[in-house]
């Protein structure tokens, strides 16, 4: 999508689009565009496993944060019952993918 200070005379004379791949010059009228290279689409794509790579370390750390809540109310229960117990175990394996995940930087994922 092309920012609205990029037309026609903003800051910018030239933009990149990594959603459509592609180039935009504005110093020309009317505007020219240019496909991506292949050096161009790999850029893009790193950029893009980076951004999604970063969004799911703070999906990760979100739930580390949130599972100290839980295991802190499974603490504070004095007497809890079988089902709760079983629970806690499957949580806790849930919790443990999670900072392993993040202990060995594998953000490809947040389940």
């Amino acid at each position: 999508m092309i920012p609205e200070d990029a037309w026609p005379a903003g800051d910018r004379r030239y933009w990149t689009d990594d959603e459509t791949r592609l180039h935009y010059d504005f110093t020309e009228t009317p505007y020219a565009t240019a496909p991506y290279t292949a050096e161009d689409n790999a850029a893009a794509d790193e950029r893009a496993a980076k951004a999604e790579a970063e969004a799911n370390r703070a999906t990760l750390a979100d739930q580390v944060h949130a599972a100290l809540t839980g295991n802190r109310a499974f603490l504070a229960l004095t007497s809890p019952t079988n089902a709760q117990v079983i629970a806690q175990v499957r949580a806790l394996t849930r919790q443990m993918n999670t900072l392993i995940r993040l202990t060995v930087n594998d953000l490809s994922g947040t389940d």
